[in-house]
């Protein structure tokens, strides 16, 4: 499963452009909070949207769901396409 997870990271960095958009998701399920973000940018086929990251907001019994916490787990994702999110974030200036 990790060498799959490996072959799309870099399938999709490998399209992926240096500029790019983020979407960001966030739904409850019970109790647990979770964060899915995705890159979106345009090809020529058509516009692109890959999941970069999903997973629960909370790391610890005692976290809040405060706009830092979401943000860490946001600019997590992009490295792992080769992009750097926080650039992105600052050239776009994103309404996070």
């Amino acid at each position: 499963m990790e060498a799959a997870t490996k072959a799309v990271e870099q399938a999709i960095g490998a399209e992926m452009p240096e500029r790019y958009g983020l979407t960001l998701d966030g739904w409850t399920h019970g109790t647990e909070h979770y964060l899915a973000v995705y890159g979106c940018y345009v090809t020529d086929t058509g516009p692109k949207y890959h999941l970069l990251s999903l997973a629960p907001v909370m790391d610890e019994l005692d976290d809040h769901l405060v706009a830092w916490r979401s943000g860490r787990k946001v600019t997590s994702a992009g490295p792992r396409c080769r992009r750097t999110l926080s650039d992105s974030l600052t050239e776009r200036k994103l309404p996070l």
